[in-house]
Order: C-alpha cells, then structure tokens, then sequence
C-alpha cells in the first residue's frame, strides 16, 4: 500500500528529520523553466480513528527559503536538528559554496533557516555538482561525493576534510562501527575508518559494470548493486559478499539479475533487519531479503526514482521523483518478512496446518472424481500441484 503526494517541482532528494518530518528538495535548476527551486518540510502524520479507516495526512510544514542564486537541491541528510543540503549557487565573481547548513536554534520545524556555506570543491561547468552527503552517526562525519570526481569525509562540526579521494565517481556510502564502504565506478572499496587505509576491493561478477547502490551489514554482508551493459541492452543485478574469518576478507557468496530492471536509480537496505530495496530505472521498487528474495515489486511512481529514504524505524520508505511525486511506502511488513528463516519452526507448524487440506484434496481426487480409476485420479492430482507450482514459478522468475 502506498500513499502519493504531488509537489510542484522536480524532486531530486529527500530524507527523514524524524519519524512525522521529511525534507524534499529539487526544482527546475538554471533553467528559465518558471520553476522555483524549492526545500520543503513535509509533515507526515498516519492516524487510526477508533472508527472508519484510518487517515493519512501529508502536508506542507515550511518552505525554507533559499537564496536568489540558488539552484536545484541535488541532496539531503539530517542530524540533529540541522539539515545539510547539496545546493549549487551561481552569483558572479563568487565561489560556489554547494555545502548548505539549515538549522532550527529552537528545534521547531518552522524556523529551519539556512546558517552556513562551505566550498570543499570547484566545479568546472554549471552541470557538475554534489550528488550525495551522508551522515555517519558513528562517528560524527558526513560522506560528500560530488560529480567532478571528487569525494570528502568531513566533520560535522566545523566541516573540516578528514578525509579525501579524488579521481573517481562515488555513487554511494554505507558504514559500519569499524568499516564503511564505498559503491566506485565498477567496484566496492572498503576503508578501516581509524586509518582510513584501503582494506580490500570486491569487483562484480559482470564485465564493465557500475555500482550504483552499496549496503552494509553489521559488517558481515555487503550487497551491492550494479548495471552492466551487454549486446547494447542494460542489465541490473545484485551481488552479496559475506565476511569469512578463515580468510579475514568478504568473499562472494550469491547474485541475482533483476529482469527487465534496466538499470539502478537508488538503493539502500535496513540495518537491522537487511530488508533491501532497489529502486530501478523500470520504474520500480523492489522489496528483498538480505538472500536477494524478491518480497514485493511495486510499480507507483511514472518516472524512474531520483531518491528515496526508510524512515527511522524502517517502518516507512519514502521516493521521490523528477515529475514532482512524493511518495509513501509501508514497509514493515517486508523488514518484518526479512527476518524469517527457512529453519524457522514457524514454517513446519505452517506446513502442518496445510497437510489436512492437501490430504483432503487427494482423497476427493481418488473417491469421488475418479472412482475406481486410482492410478489416472493420482496423476491427476500430481498434474495439479506441478501446475500450480510451475506458476508460482514463472510470476516469481518475472520479478
């Protein structure tokens, strides 16, 4: 079940401040389109009247103002009660300070304004510009990757470099206590954070592939996720690698290719449950287990996902796209379904409570739709469950 808000710009970037708050950015950019470049606070709010169906209220909660000279906001975090934003400016004779701050001093959701600006890169043309800022609460860093191949950890207090890497395009970030890893062009590079030394690189199985989407967890598994192209057609997959500690390193352990995905948008998985989900260029959102089990495929948005963000508790997934849709997912029931195992005793009491049906099935098979006809009524019932597997089968394998 989903919920839909149409915005009335392109929305590029969105993020949680909190379990009822999103921020949403985008807009038309340098264009003179007559579109605003806006950053909004939306309130989102779920109720269930001891009446009636339950209400969902999505609303606009601030419009933060933003400069004259400001263009599309391209990305978005949140960390105590300050937002940080990618934002390009263009004012003549000036340097282009894309890292936005936005406080609140009192903490409400109505006095968001913009408090500081910093330049951690120049930009060579007005297409460039920063694609992704992180926050680490693990260390109190933000991860800043900007499309001039230039990428930063920096402190979230001064905004201080602590750590640069240039020569490459960073897609995306997780982290761990001791590790964070890095989605870079067509690899995983994972970093020990104390030193910041490189400590191994995964490459995907597929030749000339781009990692687009990178998930951590507990430092045990990493998923990635990637595109390649072949034959002129581009082709999405995920691959896991899981940490062994005979050989101290993350080594292959299982992919998948997702059909007629064409390519990844967005990604990011739960850290608790590894509930993971893919967003694609199809236009869909795949719910998956950290096994690379499809749980759902949801088709809501018209145009490919520009971004999108689980809320605190997992509970909520919230997208966004270039033709101004937010929209709201209700994910727990997959985090909830992630967490099942095939040993689970859950699933033979489940199958226990099935056996009489099935039982009942075959002898109304034999006695009564085949009388004295034992052998042609057992084939019959075994063509039944052949079919009704084959089925499941193909609708599972279309995903």
């Amino acid at each position: 079940m989903s919920q839909l808000k149409q915005l009335s710009f392109p929305a590029y970037a969105v993020c949680w401040m909190n379990k009822n708050l999103l921020a949403v950015g985008g807009g038309g950019g340098t264009t003179k389109s007559g579109i605003k470049n806006k950053l909004q606070l939306i309130l989102y709010d779920e109720t269930e009247p001891e009446t009636g169906e339950g209400l969902t209220k999505i609303e606009l909660e601030k419009d933060i103002e933003l400069g004259s000279n400001d263009d599309a906001v391209m990305s978005l975090d949140y960390f105590h009660n300050t937002l940080i934003a990618g934002i390009n400016s263009s004012p003549e004779g000036s340097k282009n300070k894309h890292f936005r701050v936005f406080e609140s001093k009192d903490g409400s959701s109505k006095n968001y304004e913009e408090t500081q600006q910093f330049l951690l890169t120049e930009f060579s043309n007005d297409i460039q510009y920063q694609r992704l800022c992180k926050y680490d609460s693990h260390h109190s860093v933000i991860y800043v990757s900007c499309t001039n191949q230039k990428f930063f950890v920096i402190s979230d207090s001064d905004c201080s470099i602590l750590f640069e890497k240039e020569d490459c395009t960073v897609y995306d970030v997780d982290f761990g206590e001791n590790k964070f890893a890095l989605a870079v062009d067509d690899r995983v590079e994972i970093y020990d954070w104390k030193s910041f030394q490189l400590v191994q690189v995964l490459y995907m199985p597929e030749e000339n592939a781009v990692v687009r989407g990178i998930g951590m967890l507990n430092e045990q598994n990493i998923v990635a996720a990637y595109y390649n192209i072949r034959n002129g057609q581009r082709y999405t997959g995920l691959v896991r690698f899981d940490y062994s500690p005979m050989e101290q390193s993350w080594v292959f352990a299982s992919m998948k290719t997702l059909r007629n995905a064409k390519g990844v948008t967005k990604f990011c998985m739960d850290p608790s449950s590894g509930m993971i989900i893919v967003a694609t260029a199809d236009c869909k959102v795949r719910f998956m287990t950290l096994n690379l089990t499809t749980l759902s495929s949801n088709t809501v948005h018209h145009l490919p996902i520009t971004d999108m963000r689980l809320s605190p508790d997992s509970e909520i997934l919230a997208s966004v796209s270039a033709d101004g849709q937010l929209c709201i997912h209700y994910s727990g029931k997959y985090k909830q379904l992630s967490t099942v195992k095939l040993e689970d005793p859950g699933l033979l009491i489940r199958f226990s409570l099935m056996l009489p049906f099935i039982i009942g099935v075959f002898y109304f098979y034999m006695h009564h739709l085949f009388p004295g006809r034992r052998m042609h009524a057992i084939y019959c019932f075994f063509q039944l469950l052949l079919d009704f597997i084959s089925r499941c089968t193909i609708r599972n394998s279309s995903v």
